[in-house]
């Protein structure tokens, strides 16, 4: 009769398929709490594979050091649990992200007790914005800029979020002594598409007031990932600033 093989000189039972119920089931549990905060992300409810295999192979870890069959590992829990949970945010984010609309709209407005021809004068040109808009450093007029028309057109130095970025603006919209738009265009590309700001005055209760609408396109889902992260807050802080400047110069 054949001995019994000895348990310690047998090694460790195969991980592989029992790691697999448990991956799955904690790969659907966020794939459940992205589809209830945020709605369906099509091909990127994937994204909740990775950390469902991390996080579900701790877990089967743990189990079977709990019956006994390997020796449980802190070091390998611990692991498994930070490296998951930068995984389940990163998924998590990410289907968050692919559910966003493409088209991005950020819109301020500020009541100004000033008369709506002097706070005209201040919004109507874009070499006047550099005074007051957060967004702008330097204007330079291409041709007869001064002519206040749709297609005219700046060569303009932008601060975007501290940093310098040389781009154009055209007059997209113009209405007098009621509304200008124009749009952004950024040589060599950006994270964003079609940007435009659009700024309004109208008389309210006897004073001025002054709406600013920045829009913008992000195609991409890692941009709107992005977009998410820092730049719509970014976006929404310069109008703040921007028109709180604005203020300030249309009742100095």
């Amino acid at each position: 009769m054949s001995a019994s093989p000895d348990p310690a000189l047998a090694g460790p039972a195969p991980s592989g398929p029992g790691n697999l119920l448990p991956s799955l089931a904690t790969a659907g549990l966020i794939a459940a709490v992205g589809l209830i905060a945020w709605g369906f992300p099509g091909i990127w409810l994937a994204a909740a594979l990775l950390p469902g295999f991390i996080l579900g192979s701790t877990g089967a870890h743990v189990a079977r050091g709990v019956r006994k069959v390997h020796p449980v590992r802190p070091g390998v829990i611990a692991l498994g649990i930070f490296l998951g949970g930068v995984a389940t945010a990163a998924a998590l984010g990410l289907h968050a992200a692919a559910t966003d609309p493409v088209e991005q709209r950020i819109e301020e407005r500020v009541t100004i007790e000033a008369p709506i021809e002097l706070v005209w004068d201040r919004v109507k040109l874009a070499d006047q914005r550099v005074a007051w808009s957060v967004l702008m450093n330097e204007v330079e007029a291409i041709g007869d800029a001064r002519t206040e028309r749709v297609g005219t057109r700046y060569r303009v130095v932008l601060n975007i979020d501290g940093a310098a970025m040389p781009g154009e603006h055209e007059i997209v919209t113009y209405e007098p002594a009621r509304s200008v738009g124009w749009k952004v265009l950024f040589p060599g590309g950006g994270r964003v598409e079609d940007f435009t700001e659009h700024i309004s005055v109208s008389e309210h209760a006897g004073n001025t007031r002054a709406t600013y609408v920045i829009t913008y396109r992000v195609p991409s889902v890692l941009g709107r990932l992005f977009n998410r992260l820092r730049v719509r807050s970014m976006f929404r802080e310069a109008t703040k600033l921007s028109l709180a400047a604005l203020l300030k110069k249309a009742t100095e």
